[in-house]
């Protein structure tokens, strides 16, 4: 597989450590689908996301996503003290770069690699994926329960941050 690839899967990998290992937990407690307005609101960012990808290309939306994700993390804990509104502001943020974070990398790993070569490179991007959102309930739950939501939100920030570098070093320019 391209140099490329192996760096995609160890991004999607941390992203999802940091964004969905995180964010699933509350999203479930927090959430009820059960009508339709919810589940409208819940997939329309989705799609939102996907436009973003498409217009400017997947490998050049994962980096400011990952970093709005970032400061929408740090920004939570502040936010959550201070009114509903800047809780909301932060949740929809991250929400956004989620929804960026779900397509632009399956895209961009289809994109890196030879079309022979794209089945193995979205299988090891699926697997590093779903090994981020094993570890990252654990991880960031634990550390959520020995030191708070706060410090688990922060980890999570600089984890995204450093993440959104190694993969604007190493991405690849498709």
């Amino acid at each position: 597989m391209a140099d490329g690839t192996a760096g995609l899967a160890a991004a999607r990998a941390l992203t999802g450590v940091g964004v969905a290992g995180l964010m699933t937990a509350i999203q479930m407690t927090s959430s009820d689908i059960s009508t339709p307005l919810t589940r409208a609101s819940t997939f329309a960012p989705v799609m939102a996301g996907f436009k973003v990808a498409d217009k400017l290309g997947p490998a050049n939306i994962i980096t400011p996503a990952l970093l709005a994700t970032a400061g929408a993390f740090a920004y939570l804990p502040w936010a959550s003290h201070h009114g509903y509104e800047f809780a909301a502001v932060a949740m929809a943020v991250q929400g956004l770069g989620s929804c960026v974070l779900g397509s632009a990398p399956t895209a961009a790993a289809a994109n890196a690699v030879p079309e022979e070569e794209r089945a193995g490179a979205l299988a090891l991007l699926r697997v590093c994926g779903d090994l981020g959102l094993l570890t990252g309930s654990a991880g960031f739950g634990a550390l959520a329960a020995a030191a708070g939501s706060d410090a688990a939100f922060g980890a999570a920030s600089v984890l995204l941050v450093g993440t959104a570098v190694r993969f604007r070093l190493l991405a690849p320019n498709k």
